[in-house]
């Protein structure tokens, strides 16, 4: 099961990617259209790794929330602060249900037109084959720390 869930994170990464190649483009944010019902292919993709009852805690805008449209209006308020944004992660199996996902973001701000270039510790957990919460650090040792584990 845990090299199923590494290959659930590692594609679901690959649909962000096609997300953020996506996004601004339509009329919409993300929240938006799925309030809207009009939901562009790229984001559906995404949506079909998350749980229904999905939390997002982010290392970057310090925010968590819970369920699909509250953390779709999270994605917006990162995803809208910046003009362009990359993330390159590698995923590893933690065991039972978690999945560490080390993401190197690259972006640029919108409003200061500054490149910012990150690592987040993500702790993504699986169940029933859907991503059902992604804790986000700053530091590897915290993150592990939060799975129970240690370097």
């Amino acid at each position: 099961m845990s090299q199923e869930n590494v290959e659930i994170v590692r594609r679901y990464f690959e649909a962000v990617e096609r997300v953020l190649a996506a996004y601004g483009q339509g009329s919409l944010s993300f929240a938006d259209s799925l309030r809207a019902g009009e939901v562009p292919p790229e984001y559906a993709d995404a949506l079909r790794y998350w749980h229904p009852n999905i939390e997002w805690k982010s290392a970057l805008i310090g925010i968590t929330t819970r369920g699909y449209e509250d953390t779709l209006h999270g994605v917006d308020q990162l995803l809208d602060a910046a003009q362009d944004y990359r993330v390159n992660p590698e995923v590893t199996d933690l065991g039972d249900s978690q999945v560490l996902a080390v993401m190197r973001l690259a972006m640029k701000g919108k409003a200061s037109d500054i490149d910012v270039n990150a690592t987040i510790f993500s702790i993504v957990t699986v169940e029933d084959g859907l991503i059902i919460r992604m804790d986000e650090y700053l530091e590897r040792a915290e993150a592990l720390e939060a799975a129970g584990l240690s370097e």
